[in-house]
């Protein structure tokens, strides 16, 4: 799947995928206490924190990963339509779906990137 993203990729294996909240607010209106019977829930500022510490984990091993951005509100319409209570694996699952998604449709930026120019010294 990565050699589909990233096609001059060495590793291709494995490929990371895992949840991204933009804010204190879409994390609690996703992951709260109530939400996840089966065991303790991270606080915003904790899962923030272990999130970022993974990422470094990533690029520091070259581990291919994908940032995968929760909104509530798409996430509790499709976990109803299909039923799911809202536990960790509920969201593991919609992850990978929203993943299986991009891979079938492509990615559509909702906004145009940034450019960067990385302009070279002239020969002197």
């Amino acid at each position: 799947m990565a050699k589909l993203i990233y096609p001059d990729c060495r590793k291709s294996e494995p490929l990371i995928t895992y949840a991204w909240f933009t804010s204190k607010k879409d994390y609690d209106a996703v992951v709260h206490p109530d939400a996840n019977k089966a065991g303790d829930v991270l606080s915003y500022d904790e899962w923030k924190m272990q999130t970022l510490d993974d990422i470094a984990l990533y690029h520091r091993t070259g581990l291919n990963y994908i940032k995968v951005r929760i909104r509530p509100n798409t996430y509790h319409q499709w976990r109803k339509m299909a039923g799911l209570p809202n536990t960790v694996n509920t969201r593991e699952l919609y992850i990978s779906n929203v993943c299986d998604q991009v891979m079938e449709d492509g990615i559509e930026p909702t906004k145009l990137p940034a450019l960067t120019l990385i302009m070279e010294k002239p020969e002197t």
